[in-house]
């Protein structure tokens, strides 16, 4: 069948010779029967498999979004060197360095519904088996020099198990399992990776015809009129934190964007507390000398914000600290954080109170205590699964159920804090009027003073309220 094909290339090539250059005479580029052409004359360890639906999907990528495409393209030469040079250590075909340009156009952080994430799109019970560090935290997938070694581990296990490469991939990016479970439908021996595509419901088929256009693109780059950009990098240095600090408070200090931080840190996963001691970052060298200013000041925001958070989890309440201003910590109200603990300690019945470390998460705590995540969450008021470094929980006896918590603890802030501050998270539609309402004495002029402010308001950002 292959020879036959091939035949039938040859002679559409000769063909367009005999013709004076037909295709090109005409403006035509592509036609069904010149990719077949292309595709099949490929030098390539891996057989590309030809489907008339490639005219469509390839003119579809090149024109439809050209720049971002070469974008894409350049950012790919840049870790070509690093990606050939791990494929030939394993010896694999060198046409898998295509792969995860063909799953994420190398979006170092892309995550997805169905589960996989990173330029590789790694599943997490690989990327866990293999040994990358998954918290809530961090997520090693994202790190590109990581997560490679990795995929092309598990690829050659995969191609090991089907002796095919282009069903490797799909078992790669879609478990062997729903292969298994897609190929079984079929009566006929053989079944193509065509046939998968168009009659399973794999979640990520897309790969297939993605793939062979990466494939083909990288190999007949010149035929199209793609101007490939320099790559541009930013020049960094790293730096080893003392004590945890919030992220938005970093960013903002040293004058950089959330894209640039991430992507000089992608590990990092959300945009609250940037873990804990002894973490290292990367920050463009023009941001070095800004966060040496602000280093001490951020730290201490980040200890006064996991005090705040401690301290209203346990009355039931929901602060997100510090946006854009750097807080003084009040004497009083340490004072008192600490009466409203002394109190709830002796008012139930003894708990452990534990300290979240880096690399926790509920799940793990509740088998070391043996009681179960849904304790967990209703004795510390917990809304969902997410906990962060130097989060205090308190943890009873199993089954333990304690008795009017929320309604003691509203009671005791009532009655203690009438004459401190009160630090208010601002929220989509808020205005300084808004809120000043919200607390009787209070103007929006004393916000702005004791703030040090103007008019503008962002949510998310903290304020800082005295009541009178």
């Amino acid at each position: 069948m292959r020879s036959l094909i091939k035949i039938s290339s040859t002679i559409i090539l000769i063909t367009s010779l005999f013709s004076g250059s037909l295709f090109a005479q005409r403006g035509i580029q592509n036609n069904d029967s010149i990719i077949s052409y292309r595709l099949f004359n490929i030098n390539s360890e891996i057989p590309i498999p030809y489907n008339n639906i490639l005219l469509s999907f390839i003119n579809k990528r090149v024109h439809q979004s050209p720049q971002k495409l070469q974008n894409d393209i350049a950012k790919f030469r840049h870790y070509e060197s690093y990606l050939e040079t791990e494929i030939a250590l394993r010896d694999l075909p060198m046409e898998l360095k295509y792969l995860p340009f063909a799953i994420s156009n190398m979006d170092m952080r892309m995550n997805t519904s169905s589960g996989i994430a990173g330029a590789w799109g790694l599943n997490v019970p690989t990327a866990i088996k293999a040994g990358l560090h998954i918290t809530n935290r961090i997520d090693e997938r994202f790190d590109f020099y990581k997560a490679t070694p990795v995929a092309l581990d598990h690829l050659k296990s995969m191609y090991e198990r089907y002796d095919n490469w282009m069903k490797a991939i799909v078992a790669y990016c879609n478990s062997p399992a729903g292969l298994h479970a897609a190929m079984i439908r079929f009566k006929e021996n053989k079944v193509s990776v065509w046939d998968i595509y168009f009659y399973s419901n794999l979640p990520n088929l897309e790969v297939i015809p993605e793939y062979i256009f990466s494939v083909y693109i990288f190999n007949y780059l010149s035929t199209y009129d793609l101007k490939i950009p320099k790559y541009k990098t930013t020049e960094y240095e790293s730096t080893i934190l003392k004590d945890a600090v919030l992220f938005n408070q970093l960013i903002e200090k040293t004058e950089i964007s959330e894209n640039t931080f991430f992507e000089l840190n992608p590990v990092f996963v959300g945009k609250r507390l940037i873990a804990d001691s002894n973490t290292s970052i990367n920050l463009p060298i023009s941001a070095i000398e800004k966060f040496s200013t602000w280093e001490d000041s951020l730290y201490a925001s980040a200890k006064l914000s996991i005090i705040l958070d401690a301290d209203s989890v346990a009355s039931g309440e929901e602060v997100l600290f510090a946006e854009g201003n750097t807080p003084t910590t009040n004497t009083n109200t340490t004072t008192n954080t600490a009466n409203r603990t002394n109190t709830q300690t002796q008012r139930n019945t003894n708990p452990v109170t534990y300290t979240v470390k880096s690399g926790d998460n509920l799940g793990r705590i509740a088998i070391n205590y043996k009681v179960s995540v849904s304790e967990l969450k209703r004795w510390n008021n917990l809304p969902n699964d997410n906990i962060y470094i130097g989060q205090k929980l308190k943890i009873y006896s199993k089954g333990y159920v304690p008795k009017n918590t929320n309604t003691t603890n509203n009671t005791q802030r009532s009655t203690t804090n009438k004459e401190e501050y009160i630090y208010y998270t601002v929220k989509k539609g808020d205005s300084l009027w808004k809120i000043a309402s919200k607390y009787d004495g209070v103007t929006d002029a004393d916000i702005r003073k004791l703030n040090n402010i103007g008019n503008d308001i962002y949510p998310g950002q903290v304020l800082k309220i005295k009541r009178k």
